[in-house]
């Protein structure tokens, strides 16, 4: 639909930086301001929202010539973000300052003169976030004076983020509202229009309602909401960390496992172990209504364990008690806890709720001491912990042979040893997955024994159809299991599927907002999608709270060789390994192909022969290598070490019908012929989705 006004292309065009819209707030904003806009003007008018960041411009099109006609518009909405003002940014350079210099030559002029002999700018910014004096200033330099905008900002204390449409006023020190912000936006956009239509005449706008005097209540957290915080070790000795681990997340997993409380992940809880911020402090962080906290102390036979559960929206004690008990005692005083919690948040247990959690999980106090270890190990999220964890399982299982949960951890080892820098090859974890996990699930498969069947069915069978039924059953099973919501996210990248991967991953988030996972899986699908300014800012934010987490480092580089920032790329490749003892073949080959990239093609070659060696007797690395010979230009070696990654079942072949870095394998009729993998990816990138993912 073209512009009401002849010779202009659209009436609005929104601009915005790809990030800030990696959770969908540009999206969200412009759905309701065409709402508003159609409640508020007579005349339909045409908005130019570019969903796609790459709009079917490639690198030999002249973008400026190309949006030139887009840009042909009446109002130009730019949402002002942290990142916005920035030189270097497609948005700022190319729309913004484009717009500017379009605007000021054309019939109208930049500057409306309105009826009420006020004058507006068609430049209408929407400011997100409070800016950096340096942005703050390169923005008037461009409007030619104090920036004037309408503000969807929220804010409290160390807080600075976009106002969404379930924030409550009262709880922002700004007190707006978001729908009151897209009216005046609505209304902004009818007197410019009007002014143009009909000079002259006076426009009247409402005025915003006025706030009622009566005291508003806060609006609740979404559902009954809690996080379960780190219990304080009161021991004098820190060796007893694990058992005030272990009695949080016991009692955390047994309210993750009620339909009808949304809560908080173990990994985000822990976050706040050593925290001084407050109940209501962490509660907003959160978006969660309670808190429960505690401490535990063991000695000897006798364990001493405090709880409180309080209502941080009220900042008030709901419910208290002190346990002296015997270690015999300790499920009891966890089924306790739970009970009272299910009682003060008004659940209703289903019965299999109800008798799953007056199960115990074994008499053997000796083996449930040395699960709590093994588990507290398997928790650190490294090789060791994961070595560490394996010999505590073993321990625990000599000791009780019919405890399931060992058993359940167990074989959650063997699956984070396969895919961890491949310490384990896919047939061996196979192997020891297949000896565990059956005894774990004898009595019934848990949410974590249905993760790690995906797992076997995704990494090692590449059957990505069986992988996706495991997650989902998972996901029923565990409504409360973020870890699940990840693994499905990656799942459905894999499988061709980015956009819903993100959706995936922003459920998940809601449960573990604060983890690597929610980084790595988010930054993954935004890369397939080509947002590559959001996949950088998300791997980057990552780094920022993770700074060990290798993966994010390797989906970084990725990135920053898809946008040929190589230097970049080899600079902040050497940088991670300088602050791990881990080497993983992957960081290798990325630095080769960065290197090869900026034309150092000396230098790259020791890291192909460095690869090619280390294959004989590593897991995971051939794949690698045909990666170099890729970027090598060398097809013919390429396929060969395809052809061993194959032989070895390489972790990240779920890659190759995705990774743009392969296509050229993949273009030449060599695809690996997994069953499952090619139910999925061969139909829907080739048939479904050919104008989605193109390389």
């Amino acid at each position: 639909m073209p512009s009401i006004f002849p010779g202009f292309e659209y009436d609005i065009f929104i601009s915005y930086r790809h990030n800030d819209n990696a959770r969908g707030w540009v999206t969200g904003f412009a759905t309701h301001l065409t709402e508003e806009l159609a409640a508020t003007i007579k005349e339909p008018l045409s908005i130019y929202f570019d969903i796609n960041p790459i709009d079917g411009l490639l690198e030999t099109h002249q973008v400026d010539k190309s949006l030139e006609g887009k840009l042909k518009c009446v109002i130009f909405i730019p949402i002002i973000s942290q990142t916005y003002c920035d030189p270097r940014c497609f948005a700022w350079r190319s729309e913004f300052l484009s717009f500017n210099r379009l605007a000021k030559a054309d019939s109208l002029g930049r500057d409306i003169l309105l009826a009420s002999r006020n004058v507006a700018s068609r430049i209408l910014p929407v400011k997100i976030h409070d800016l950096d004096a340096e942005d703050k200033a390169l923005l008037e330099n461009e409007l030619e004076g104090p920036i004037r905008c309408v503000e969807f900002i929220y804010k409290s204390s160390g807080v600075n983020r976009p106002l969404s449409p379930t924030d409550h006023p009262d709880k922002n020190a700004l007190k707006t509202d978001y729908r009151d912000q897209v009216n005046k936006v609505a209304n902004a956009v009818k007197e410019i229009i009007y002014a143009i239509k009909y000079p002259g005449k006076v426009l009247t706008i409402p005025e915003p309602a006025q706030p009622s005097q009566k005291p508003v209540q806060s609006i609740p957290a979404i559902g009954n909401s809690i996080a379960v915080l780190p219990f304080v070790n009161l021991s004098q000795d820190q060796s007893q960390e694990y058992f005030a681990d272990g009695v949080m997340e016991n009692i955390l997993i047994q309210l993750a496992g009620l339909r009808q409380l949304r809560v908080i992940s173990r990994t985000t809880a822990m976050r706040y172990r050593k925290t001084t911020k407050s109940a209501p402090e962490i509660a907003d962080e959160l978006n969660v209504k309670y808190i429960l906290e505690g401490s535990a102390q063991l000695h000897g036979a006798k364990v001493r364990i405090q709880v409180q559960l309080i209502d941080a929206q009220q900042d008030h004690q709901v419910w208290g008690k002190v346990f002296l008990e015997n270690l015999d005692d300790i499920f009891s005083i966890q089924q306790g806890v739970a009970d009272i919690v299910v009682k003060e948040l008004h659940t209703t247990l289903q019965p299999e709720e109800n008798k799953k959690l007056r199960e115990i999980p074994t008499r053997n106090l000796r083996a449930y001491d040395l699960f709590l270890k093994g588990r507290h190990a398997f928790n650190q999220w490294n090789l060791e912990g994961y070595r560490t964890a394996e010999k505590y399982f073993i321990q625990a299982i000599a000791e009780d042979t019919d405890f399931t949960q060992a058993y359940s951890y167990l074989a959650s080892t063997y699956s984070a040893l396969m895919s961890w820098n491949g310490d384990l090859s896919p047939s061996e974890s196979m192997e020891k997955i297949n000896q565990y996990l059956p005894v774990a699930t004898r009595h019934g498969a848990t949410d974590n024994d249905m993760m790690t069947h995906a797992v076997v069915k995704f990494f090692v069978e590449k059957d990505f159809e069986s992988a996706e039924q495991w997650l989902k059953k998972a996901m029923e099973a565990g409504p409360n299991n973020a870890d699940v919501r990840y693994m499905y996210s990656y799942l459905q990248s894999m499988m061709g599927k980015p956009e819903d991967a993100l959706q995936t991953a922003d459920m998940a988030k809601a449960l573990d907002p604060d983890s690597a996972s929610s980084y790595n899986y988010t930054g993954i699908a935004c890369y397939l999608l080509h947002r590559y300014d959001a996949a950088r800012s998300t791997f980057r934010d990552g780094l920022q709270r993770f700074p060990q987490s290798l993966r994010l480092y390797d989906h970084l580089a990725r990135t920053l060789i898809t946008t040929r920032d190589f230097e970049e790329a080899v600079q902040m490749i050497d940088f991670a390994l300088q602050s791990t003892t881990i080497r993983p073949p992957s960081m290798a080959a990325y630095k080769a192909i960065a290197l090869i990239g900026a034309n150092r093609w000396d230098e790259a070659k020791p890291l192909l022969e460095e690869l090619i060696e280390r294959s004989k007797k590593e897991k995971g690395v051939n794949l690698y290598v045909a990666h170099i010979f890729v970027a090598f230009g060398d097809l013919t070696a390429a396929r060969e070490w395809l052809g061993k990654a194959r032989s070895t079942n390489d972790i990240d072949l779920i890659w190759f019908y995705v990774d743009p870095w392969l296509a050229p394998l993949r273009n030449s009729g060599n695809i690996p012929d997994y069953e499952g993998a090619e139910k999925f990816i061969r139909k829907k990138l080739r048939e479904e989705l050919p104008s989605k993912l193109h390389y």
